[in-house]
Formats: structure tokens, sequence, C-alpha cells
């Protein structure tokens, strides 16, 4: 027999706006704390339990899914003032670095990876006189970047970051 899912709370609230009235009884959630995350807590080990049956079948699909991608991939380049740009994946790893023809590797992702539990790559934008890049990464999974910036002369990271970015962004 499956075990209940846990109840949430109720805790009586009532809205009233444009002179209506509404009840709320899970508006305590909005404000997060103790309470919330002891409530998301059980939610989460029930689901885990809900689904342990299927780890198998996850396990089989994931090892399926894997074996048709290629373990190493290069895009088509694209082409700068500079010289050329294109992305590639070395064997074995899990993110594509940035290359441009001049320099090599521009930006090595899975360096910038290495250690994260977590790792996303938002942006990649070369500045239009190709001297800085402008990439973001999020390194929490909730879609909230940290903007950086590369010289791309010295290949070292400039000291201006822009915390909670969104993935999207264009020189100006």
């Amino acid at each position: 027999m499956t075990a209940s899912p846990p109840r949430a709370p109720l805790f009586p609230f009532e809205h009233t706006e444009h002179g209506v009235t509404r009840p709320d009884p899970y508006q305590w959630m909005a404000a997060g704390g103790a309470d919330l995350t002891t409530y998301l807590v059980a939610e989460r080990a029930f689901y885990d339990a809900s689904v342990a049956h299927l780890a198998p079948l996850v396990a089989s699909l994931t090892d399926e899914m894997v074996a048709r991608v290629p373990s190493a991939d290069t895009s088509a380049r694209w082409h700068r003032a500079s010289g050329a740009y294109w992305t590639e994946t070395p064997d074995g790893a899990e993110y594509a670095d940035l290359h441009r023809s001049s320099d090599g590797t521009v930006l090595d992702v899975n360096a910038l990876a290495a250690g994260a539990d977590y790792f996303e790559l938002g942006v990649t934008i070369i500045s239009p006189d190709e001297s800085l890049l402008a990439y973001s990464v999020d390194v929490q999974g909730d879609e909230v970047y940290e903007l950086r910036f590369r010289d791309l002369h010295t290949g070292s990271d400039l000291d201006d970051v822009v915390p909670r970015s969104y993935y999207g962004g264009a020189w100006s």
C-alpha cells in the first residue's frame, strides 16, 4: 500500500481586493520559513518513495539516450573580423567549449563547471570589437545567472560581475 502524501497545513486567511473577499488557507507559504521547508522536505520524500520503483527504467532510458549522443562534437564555424569561432565538445565531456581560430580555447566551459553540483551556461556574446566575451553561469539551477566578462586578449576574467542576471543579453 502506498503511503499518503503529506498534507499542507491550512491557516485561515482572506484576501480582499476590489470589494471581493476570497479565502487563501495556503497564504502562509508565501512567507517561506521553517514550516514551509519542513512541508517541502516531506513532499520530496513522498515523491522519492513514490517513484523509487522507476529507478531501473530511468537508468535504462538514460543509458539509451546517452548512447545516441556523440561523445565529441563540433559546431559549424561562424566568422567575424578576427577569425572563425566555433564550439567543440571534447570526447567524453559534458559541455561544449568556445574556440576562436586565432586564440584556441576562449572559454573552457568544462573547467568552469568542474566541481559544481549544477552548472548551466547562459549567454556567450562576443563584443562588437571582439575584445571581450560576456558570459553568464547558473550554479544553483534557479535560472538566476551571474554575468561575467572575459578579456579576449589576455584570457582573464575582469573584476566586473553582474549578479542576478537573466540568460539573455546584447552589447550596446
